[in-house]
């Protein structure tokens, strides 16, 4: 279980810095709370549908 949220949180940091890098490109300010609210959603995301298989 602790190698999945592992997993999570990385795949969920790859996602914040990848939006990072859009946001940039497009002119958009990259800010901490944008960068937390990207990682969050898909974390989100990624439980609901774990939980949605289960």
């Amino acid at each position: 279980m602790a190698d999945g949220l592992i997993l999570l949180g990385l795949l969920a940091l790859l996602f914040a810095l990848g939006v990072a890098r859009l946001r940039r490109r497009i002119g958009l300010p990259v800010t901490g709370r944008a960068l937390a609210a990207a990682a969050a959603a898909l974390a989100i995301t990624v439980l609901l549908m774990w939980a949605s298989g289960r």
